[in-house]
């Protein structure tokens, strides 16, 4: 991915950080080396819980999530992170409305965990399969359970070694990341942008998204404070000066508060 970013495979884009459990995890050099360098941070589970006695691992997860939203990422990838993180940290990042994806070198529904390669690499030599692959997936709080966003087929061969069939999964795992992680990247783009004072719904780019919700943070001098509205997106289309209060929304959810003037808006495709 560091390779990717900013090139036609991944345009646009940058990784913001690269955070890691492990101190000799090799994803900190390569981040450490890049030009320009990629900001690392490493927080490891037992020397936190050991350095904060009482501390326990949602407090852990909690501190986690925290460093990331620090980086005001635009997506979480999970490239090797091998603790599972639960409920703490997804409420806080879906709480900023930060998706997080998760590479697993097996295909949906199989070999969910750990030692996956092993497992199918034997199942394999059982007869149970013909093949495996990998899949990146959105997290949730099942392991290995989220919806795919990408899956691609590893063959297996009679002659193949363990390493040789492993070597072969990480080749399809270092293409496989990238392709997911700009999916997910262009499902985000705004629908709503700024133009010379005006809000304006691109209603070309908001036809290909049928449902999605508009997220508005507003700026810090009016405090800072977000409203979701969710609606179909073909039937929302409104120019109006960004010194006028914005009418009430078409076709949104009644239940759902008003946004404020002077908000700054953009829209996320619904989850």
């Amino acid at each position: 991915m560091i390779d990717a970013q900013g090139t036609p495979s991944l345009p646009n884009a940058k990784v913001a950080l690269v955070l890691s459990n492990r101190k000799a995890a090799y994803g900190l050099t390569r981040a450490q080396n890049a030009d320009p360098p990629i900001p690392t941070q490493v927080l490891a589970l037992q020397p936190y819980l050991k350095a904060n006695p009482g501390k326990t691992r949602d407090d852990y997860d909690y501190e986690v999530s925290k460093i990331v939203l620090a980086a005001s990422p635009d997506l979480v990838v999970l490239a090797g992170w091998m603790h599972v993180l639960g409920d703490t940290f997804l409420k806080e990042v879906e709480s900023e409305n930060v998706p997080v994806i998760n590479l697993h070198p097996a295909l949906p529904g199989a070999f969910d965990g750990v030692n996956s390669i092993q497992r199918a690499f034997e199942a394999f030599g059982r007869g149970e399969i013909e093949h495996s692959g990998v899949m990146v997936h959105k997290v949730i709080r099942e392991v290995d359970r989220g919806e795919p966003v990408l899956v691609r087929t590893v063959e297996i061969k009679k002659e193949d070694t363990l390493e040789d069939f492993e070597q072969r999964v990480h080749q399809t795992e270092w293409g496989v990341i990238v392709e997911a992680t700009k999916i997910v990247l262009e499902s985000r783009r705004y629908v709503v942008s700024f133009r010379a004072g005006w809000v304006r719904f691109d209603p070309s780019l908001a036809a290909k998204i049928p449902r999605y919700r508009v997220y508005i943070q507003e700026t810090k001098k009016y405090g800072n404070c977000a409203h979701n509205f969710t609606g179909m997106a073909p039937t929302i289309h409104r120019s109006l000066p960004s010194s006028t209060n914005p009418p009430d929304p078409v076709n949104l959810r009644p239940d759902m508060p008003k946004p404020r003037a002077h908000s700054r808006s953009s829209a996320l495709p619904a989850s």
